[in-house]
């Protein structure tokens, strides 16, 4: 079993005075990182190690945030992750060779200048939508850090804001920026579990002029009509085009399927008949089915029709605003993408 094994030793440290582009002069300690390998060479690997972050900054070998911290190997400022809340701590190492060893030296309490990096986890890290993320007209974002640019698998992430904007290794040696497009799709089959919808199919034909429609002299709520998509895509909105007979019909449900459950999204009659009303999908949803439901008030025989459903989402593969560059290697690279609107 390949094992690359982080130790680490600490003796305290006299200034010196001595300044780069880090500056370790005002280092109160040094710490040796040793990295063992004891298996085959190895590039472009993390490695992660366990240190007592609070206890670290307590016992004065760091600040409170960790910030005042310089890894050096070979008088070269390395990559590395302080541990916060619990995570490891981790080091980021250029090549090694097959069982051979390397010693970082990493200095604190007082160093600065120091190449301070994010390191994600397999499924990268997720931040909570808002509005101060929002791209205006005239946008730009840079990136900085260490690229993979190895090709492993179609479209690997690099960023992403779900259904705007994103950067991606779309093939060896290849950083790609795409801007999604929007588009409706409709659903492609349906279930009538109640059995009181007649023509179903016609509530996604592409036509407002058919419909699906029940007609029931039912009171309360008629029975779902389920409306469910072979294509399963990032959803933004919803829009619907339906009628009614008269006021009767009191009240419409609406419910998403996403994430194996069906979810609340509409208990409200629309605000307009015989015209399409559009309901945003906030945050955004991976949904594979729509269904809906009328109620019935008045005990005698009053329609409701569904002319027309579809799902509104963003595409990246078809018609989206792509840049790319190529002849990348992998390794650290600042990539600015942006929009100047004319």
């Amino acid at each position: 079993m390949k094992r690359i094994l982080v130790f680490i030793a600490l003796t305290l440290l006299a200034t010196t005075g001595i300044a780069y582009a880090y500056d370790t002069s005002n280092a109160l300690w040094k710490s040796t990182i040793r990295v063992t390998n004891n298996s085959t060479a190895e590039s472009g690997v993390s490695v992660a190690c366990t240190i007592n972050s609070t206890a670290f900054a307590a016992n004065g070998y760091a600040d409170s945030t960790l910030s005042d911290i310089v890894t050096l190997y070979s008088s070269v400022s390395k990559a590395f992750m302080p541990g916060i809340e619990g995570y490891p701590w981790m080091f980021w190492v250029d090549t090694i060779g097959a069982n051979q060893y390397l010693d970082y030296d990493m200095y604190s309490s007082g160093a600065s200048g120091g190449k301070y990096r994010y390191f994600p986890g397999a499924t990268g890290m997720t931040i909570a939508d808002d509005a101060t993320m929002e791209p205006f007209d005239n946008f730009s974002i840079e990136l900085s850090g260490w690229f993979d640019t190895s090709y492993a698998s179609a479209n690997q992430m690099y960023v992403e804001k779900t259904g705007a904007i994103r950067v991606i290794n779309g093939a060896s040696g290849n950083i790609t920026t795409q801007i999604a497009t929007a588009n409706w799709t409709s659903p492609d089959s349906y279930l009538d579990p109640s059995v009181h919808w007649d023509d179903e199919a016609k509530s996604y034909d592409g036509n407002t002029a058919t419909f699906a429609y029940n007609d029931f002299a039912v009171v309360g709520w008629q029975g779902w009509l389920e409306l469910y998509s072979s294509y399963v895509a990032t959803a933004n909105s919803c829009r619907i085009w339906v009628t009614r007979e008269d006021a009767n019909i009191n009240n419409m449900e609406i419910e998403l399927y996403y994430g194996g459950a069906w979810n609340n999204f509409v208990l409200a009659l629309p605000g307009a008949y015989d015209a399409w009303v559009e309901y945003p999908i906030a945050p955004v949803q991976e949904v594979e089915a729509v269904r809906i439901n009328f109620n019935n008030g008045a005990g005698v025989n009053k329609w409701a029709r569904v002319h027309e459903i579809e799902i509104g989402y963003f595409e990246y593969e078809i018609d989206s605003i792509e840049v790319s560059a190529s002849g990348i290697s992998s390794g650290e690279h600042t990539v600015e993408v942006g929009i100047v609107k004319r």
